[in-house]
């Protein structure tokens, strides 16, 4: 569950104003539009759903929106944006991709696995700590709206060649809706160093060393995708803008995630968390400033009046943990 700077984690499209497009599977699939300080007309192109420019929205005003099924424009107001975060080692694999294909057909903007090597709690959990890419991918070719994203890859066990060849592909198998997280992993003595220590790894006790090596895999990503080590090879590069967002604990790692492109994601009861949120980019949109917290039922109401208060403060999306089977029978 955790495994960035001892804790959570998670970039970006554009200002966080915009319009949600949420589909309702009793009307043919056709997005339901709830709208945000503008008035709006929707075309359809005859590009599949899956693809970058299935959907044209226009404001009254004339502004045209990016064509993406998340379509982002300039409003006066803004809601937050809620995601489901599954735990895929709370249930058997059938029902995780139930869940995620549910996601899909319900209001869930994003869709987030985790990055675990193993079931931290096996006597309570009836699955198994799958790898996240290769269940995205299952979940990707079950889907067809929901972003979707690891929360987040760990750099101390996944090298960034490793992340940058799996995201690529996700993005490819999912139409353009991969989302990439990273994080620094757990230090030495904590919870999720279990794991690691039952494998014999040897985890830096230093953060600075853990967070430098998150932003050099960070670079070399981004290195990777601008095909600057394309030379007589060809690396596979992603068919979107893939957002990035960086999962952190500490202001610290805010200001640097923030100074380098990144959205961040951070528990929603973290005690410093309006001085975290401050750093943010806004100019990185919905993906800015996010946090986690556990599932409630209730937490998918947009108008509920936690995401409210939350939206105050300057968060811009909350991913809903998964915390048991039931929730993945239920959300």
């Amino acid at each position: 569950m955790r495994g960035v700077d001892d804790d959570f984690r998670h970039v970006g499209i554009r200002p966080h104003t915009y319009v949600s497009i949420r589909r309702r599977p009793s009307m043919s699939r056709m997005p339901a539009i709830r709208l945000v300080g503008a008035t709006f007309q929707l075309e359809r192109s005859s590009t599949p759903f899956g693809s970058a420019s299935n959907t044209d929205a226009r404001v009254d005003t004339g502004v045209e929106a990016t064509k993406r099924p998340h379509i982002g424009i300039e409003c006066k107001t803004a809601d937050v944006r809620i995601d489901l975060h599954i735990n895929q080692a709370l249930a058997p694999a059938r029902e995780v991709i139930d869940c995620a294909v549910r996601a899909d057909q319900g209001s869930y903007d994003a869709l987030w696995v985790l990055d675990h090597l193993a079931t931290l709690r096996p006597t309570e959990n009836v699955g198994e700590m799958l790898d996240p890419h290769v269940l995205l991918g299952a979940i990707a070719v079950s889907t067809s709206r929901v972003r979707v994203g690891v929360l987040v890859n760990n750099v101390a066990v996944r090298p960034p060649e490793v992340i940058a060849g799996a995201t690529a592909t996700l993005d490819h198998l999912s139409g353009g809706r991969a989302i990439l997280g990273l994080g620094a992993g757990a230090g030495p003595g904590s919870y999720f160093a279990a794991e690691h220590d039952a494998l014999g790894n040897t985890l830096s006790g230093s953060m600075t060393e853990r967070h430098d090596r998150l932003f050099s895999s960070l670079d070399t990503i981004r290195n990777i995708w601008s095909a600057d080590h394309d030379t007589k090879v060809r690396f596979p590069k992603p068919v979107s803008d893939v957002p990035f967002i960086v999962g952190l604990n500490s202001l610290t790692l805010a200001r640097r995630a923030a100074n380098a492109g990144c959205g961040l994601n951070v528990r929603a009861d973290h005690p410093r968390l309006d001085e975290i949120l401050a750093t943010a980019s806004q100019s990185l949109g919905d993906f800015a400033a996010t946090v986690w917290l556990p599932y409630e039922p209730g937490l998918r109401d947009p108008d509920h009046p936690r995401l409210a208060a939350l939206g105050d403060r300057g968060v811009t999306r909350v991913m809903l943990l998964t915390t048991s089977r039931d929730d993945i029978l239920s959300a």
